[in-house]
Formats: structure tokens, sequence, C-alpha cells
């Protein structure tokens, strides 16, 4: 057991290094991470601090249900303990995506033990995982880089359940499934479903093979870990369910559109990582979206395997084939998708990668594994493919340096190394392809070196330099910015604590904000505490009320209004009291009033209890954006609006008890049970 925790310790000692830009808070994370991601996090930590249940933000766009937010992870466990115990920051944001990159790089160690993996493949095994391209793409993708933590997880648990009578290994399956799934950008739950549809089969195919245990006994452990799990995605489900009516999500994306794909340029990213850097022209999409890298040892074994190997890692071969050729640009994809339910509703199918790379890895270390044993059958085939792959390097780096010249990429960067930014930003296609060929010509070298003299701790030190070097390579580009923590750190820091009453001023003062916090965290508006914005935040998920809501008609009418008055007539309003305010309610006093109308600039959306003078009053204008309530000439009038999702409350109330039983039952329990 102590010799296993060492090699856990490893793991995290080497993922925290090879990531030490953001694990020492040398720069901050950018981009999306912080623009899209991180706001409604931090609203839940704001809240939570403040004695809240975050049911509803109403901070986002004049209000959404934080609940059915698909990018926020609401119903994952380790939003709630980040955003309830320390809080969200830049510094805890930052941690949590090295805690996923180090949690699937012990996944795949554990994944190892399955393959019967020697210490020091598996060791190389969770290295290549932690910085393969996926994750260095993906860092300002907080809901992709967390189900691909749990995805080598779920394999393991999804082989565990099938191998071992056990109920221990139901609960504990069932639990890191709904991690991947509560954690999960709707893509990956998508992709997931048929890539662990078909693993399920295989691995019964494999059972039956190895056991006489009849199918009805592993039936009977897949039907329990399927209720469980049914009943803790339950809220999840409901909540994705009711706001798909309201969300303009619920309809397909243009699927010509290659931008959101891993187009097969990006496919050059398995040999040569750090060109995806550059050149928008010849990849033809995103940046996030192109790297594939998985090392030189896995790339090597996967081809030699192939021919030496294939019909023993047949399945793992297809299944990455097709996985691969589902998230790219390639002919016939898009009536693939068509015909495939759901997935056509996946705006970016490049997420799909995700599931041909881990299988990728898995055949790369069994191929090597297998090498460690029988040598002698892969030499011919080691050989010849090392020797053309020397000779496509070769060429690239004869190319590149002939590039370089003739278009003075070099001496373009020599000129403007003005600073650290600037050099990054002058840095060529070409100058990437020079340093890609020859760091690949030197590790590949070196790595046929180490493999024919087995000199396996040699070879696991080089696999830990070659992806150390794509991960600082490529996080400039899709990781981290200029900005150190302490200045992103700053810059949340000039938002009010906690959850106060806001105050009763024109909307288009409270766009009154730093432009430099709306182009780097992202918009005032989740920050200044104020409801109500004339300007769309850019959050992922668009609401259809939004396009009528930031029409110019609709901002000219709001603009000189706050987010609560009375009307008297077209021309004349009053301001109420705001008397209580918290993310679920909002009280107001109105005081000698001729007849009019309130309104309150929250969108409309289910679960709204309005009462005034405590009387229930109910909400008969459907057609209308947000919430205005007709009164007659009266004295005093108290109205409250409390937001009260009981299926939610019931679910989550449902999820804690769970949560907790199996728990104990986990910790209690002894293995042999």
């Amino acid at each position: 057991m102590s010799k296993q925790w060492k090699h856990y310790a490893w793991i995290i000692v080497i993922g925290w290094l090879i990531y030490w830009p953001i694990s020492f808070f040398i720069f901050g994370i950018k981009n999306d991470i912080l623009t899209d991601y991180f706001p409604t996090r931090f609203f839940m930590s704001e809240s939570l601090h403040a004695g809240y249940i975050p049911w509803w933000n109403p901070y986002v766009n004049f209000g959404i249900p934080q609940y059915a937010e698909m990018n926020s992870s609401y119903w994952s466990p380790i939003t709630w303990l980040i955003a309830a115990i320390p809080g969200y920051s830049i510094y805890t944001i930052q941690l949590e995506v090295i805690f996923y990159i180090i949690l699937g790089g012990l996944g795949v160690f554990q994944l190892g033990k399955t393959y019967s993996w020697n210490q020091l493949i598996k060791l190389m095994a969770a290295v290549t995982y932690m910085g393969m391209g996926f994750f260095t793409s993906h860092i300002q993708h907080l809901n992709w880089i967390s189900p691909t933590a749990f995805l080598p997880w779920c394999i393991w648990a999804l082989h565990q359940l099938v191998f071992l009578k056990s109920k221990k290994n139901i609960i504990v399956s069932a639990l890191i499934f709904y991690l991947f799934i509560s954690s999960s950008h709707p893509g990956f739950i998508i992709g997931g479903f048929y890539f662990f549809t078909v693993l399920l089969i295989y691995f019964i195919y494999l059972k039956n093979q190895q056991s006489d245990e009849k199918n009805l006994k592993i039936a009977q452990r897949i039907l329990l870990f399927s209720a469980l799990l049914g009943v803790l995605l339950a809220g999840l489900l409901y909540s994705y369910v009711e706001v798909l009516s309201h969300i303009t999500h619920s309809t397909k994306p243009d699927l010509g559109i290659n931008f959101n794909t891993t187009t097969i340029q990006s496919w050059l990213s398995f040999l040569l990582p750090s060109i995806t850097n550059k050149n928008q022209s010849f990849f033809m999409n995103d940046i996030s979206l192109r790297n594939c890298y998985l090392g030189i040892t896995v790339l090597l074994f996967l081809i030699v395997g192939f021919w030496v190997n294939f019909r023993k890692q047949a399945f793992w071969y297809l299944i990455g084939i097709f996985f691969l050729y589902l998230s790219s640009d390639l002919p016939l994809v898009d009536t693939l998708k068509n015909i495939t339910p759901l997935v056509s509703y996946v705006r970016l199918s490049a997420s799909f990668r995700v599931f041909a790379l881990i299988s990728f890895i898995i055949i790369g270390f069994n191929q090597l594994q297998d090498y460690t044993k029988r040598p002698e059958k892969y030499y011919f085939t080691l050989k010849w493919v090392s020797n053309f792959w020397m000779a496509i390097l070769s060429i690239c780096l004869v190319f590149a340096v002939y590039k370089i010249s003739k278009l003075n990429e070099l001496d373009q960067l020599i000129a403007n190394a003005n600073s650290l930014k600037s050099i990054f930003d002058h840095v060529g296609f070409y100058t990437f392809l020079l340093i890609s060929s020859l760091t690949s010509l030197v590790f590949l070298f070196y790595i046929l070196q180490f493999i024919k003299k087995k000199q396996w701790n040699y070879l696991l030190f080089l696999c830990i330099l070659d992806m150390g070097q794509s991960v600082i390579l490529q996080l400039p580009y899709t990781g981290v910015g200029n900005s150190s923590p302490q200045q992103l750190q700053a810059m949340i820091n000039s938002s009010p604590k906690g959850i106060p009453i806001p105050t009763l001023q024109n909307l288009e003062e409270n766009n009154l904000g730093n432009a430099k916090i709306t182009q780097t965290i992202g918009h005032w508006s989740y920050y200044n505490k104020q409801v109500g914005t004339l300007e769309r935040a850019s959050q992922p998920i668009r609401f259809q009320s939004e396009f009528e809501i930031f029409s110019d008609s609709s901002l000219n009418k709001l603009a000189k209004k706050p987010f609560v008055y009375f009307e008297i007539t077209n021309e004349k309003s009053i301001l109420p009291k705001i008397i209580e305010f918290n993310p679920n309610k909002i009280t107001v006093e109105i005081n000698n009033i001729p007849a009019g109308a309130l309104t309150i600039l929250y969108k409309q959306y289910p679960h709204w209890k309005i009462t005034s003078n405590q009387r229930d009053i109910s909400f008969g204008n459907k057609s209308s954006i947000f919430y205005s309530f007709d009164f007659p000439t009266v004295e005093k009038q108290i109205v409250k609006l409390e937001f009260n999702p009981s299926w939610v409350k019931f679910f989550q109330t449902l999820n804690l008890l769970i949560l907790v039983c199996c728990g104990v039952y986990i910790i209690y329990t002894p293995k042999t049970s």
C-alpha cells in the first residue's frame, strides 16, 4: 500500500510541475473559463456565504435559473464543496483545473491495473493523459476538463461492475458516473452515452469469454447501478428538460460549419503538437479544438501495434477511429450525426475526440506492455515505422527552415522581442513547425534507444519531458494570459461583498463599469450586484426571450428605468422601496399610490410565487417578457416574489442523503464485502 501511495504522490507532483504556470500562480487563466464559467460559480459562492441557496441568479441577463445553467456544474458535489468552503476565486478555480488534470492522471493509473500494466507503464500512461493536447487546449473550458478527469475512472468502474461481484462496486460505479455527468458539457453526456453503451457490451462479451457467470447476474448489477444513477441524476435531468423550452440550444446547430470540429488538418497535432498554435486559415477551426497530441511513445506503439497486434486491440482501434471520425469534418459525418439520436444537437462535435484519445492511450500502453514481454515480435515493424517517421520529421525540419528564411519569421520575432507576450504573439507557424520537428526527432531517437535497451526509467523521464514541453508551448495560447492571478483577483475584489440590496438606479448606470473587467473576467453585470443590463452578457446559454429583451426598442424603453418601478402613466413612474432582497426573493413596498402597474425586471420563468399584502396573486400576462402587476389606488402594498422550485429542492435533498449514505457505506464496508 505504501508503494502504491508513492506512485500516486509522483503523479500529483508531476501533474503539478508540468502545469507550473497555473499551479504556482505565475500566470492567470484566461478566456472562457473567466468570462463564462467563473461568474456563475462566483455567484454560487457569494450566495452560499450569505446564507442563501442559489436557485435563481438575478445578475445574469435579468435572471436565470442557476440550477438549470448547463455550464455551471450546479449538480456537481465538487462545485458545491468549493463554493461553500473556500469560495470561488481566481486561486481556487486554477486549483480546480489542476485538480481535474491530476485526477485524470490518477484515473489512468488505476485503469492500468485492469490491463496489468507494470508500474512504470502506468506512470507513463498517467503522465501522457495529464499532458495530452486535449487538456492543454481546453484549459479555458472547465466543463470539458472535468468530465475528461472522470473518463478513465468511468471506464475502470464499468469494468469493475461487469467483472466483480460486489455491492460496493455498484455504488462506487454509480457515484463516479454521476460525477462525470454532473460536471459535463452536454456534448460529453451524449457522446458518453454511446461510448459507454458499446463499452459495456464489449466488457460483457469479454466476461462471457472468461467465466461462466450467468448474464442474469451481470444484468442485476447493471440494473441496480442504473437505478441508483438514475435517482442521482433525476434533479439534473428535470432541470435540463425544464429549461430546454426556454433556450435556443434546444434547436439543432448548423452542422455544415467545420469551425466546431477537429478538422483533418488538426490531426497533424498527433505528430507536431505546437503547430496548432498558429495559422487559423490552414486549420479552419478554433484553436482550442485542434490539439490531439498524445506523446511520441503512444503514437509509436499505436502505429506499430496496428500492424503487429491489431486483433487483440481491435475494439479500441475501431471505437477510437469512430469517435475521431465523429469529431471531424470528413465526408458523411453530418449524415451520421443526423441519423444518430441527439448527436446532431451537439454544437461542438470536437468534444467527441476525447473518447478517441483515451482509446488510443489504452492501445499504446497495451502494446508497450506486450512489447516488454515479446520484443522480438515488434522489432521489424518498429524499425521501418521509426525510420519512416524520422524521414517525415526531417523533411518537415528542412521545409520549416526554408519557409522561416523566406518569410523572415525569425527577424520579425527578434524585432518584437520586447516582452514575453510580444514574443509569443510573433512566433510564426513555421517557427513552431521547426520546434516541433526538432524536438520530436530528438525525443524519437532517444525513445527508440531506451526501448531497445529496456531502460524503462529513462523512458518514463523522457515521457515527462515530452508531455511537459508540449504543455508549456501551448498554454500561452489556450490556457494562460498576460495578467497574474493577483491582478485578476483584484478585479474580482471590486465586486460588492455578499448579496446586497440593489440600488434602484436607471439601467444605463448599471453598465458603468471597468471595461477591462468585462474583457477579462466577464461582463461587469456579473459582479456589480445590480439587476439588469443594457448589454447582453455573453453567457453560453441564451434564453429565447433575450432576443426581445435586448432589441433596440426594448433597450430604449428600459435605459431610464430601474429594475423595479411603479408606472402611473407612460410618462411617469415612482420608485418602490425594496425591503428584502436575496437571490430567490424580493419584497417591495409601495405607499400612497394611485392606480398603476408594478414592474420587476426578472425574465419570466416557472416557480415564482407572487403575493400582495400576504395574498396570493396570479400573473396573467404570459406574453410579457417581465413580471408586471396592475394595482388600483391603495394606501400601501407589500409585494413579494419568491422563487420556489419545489422539485429541485426535493431532488437536492434526496441527492444529499444518498451521497452521505453511499459515502458511509463505502468507508465502513470491508473490501472483501
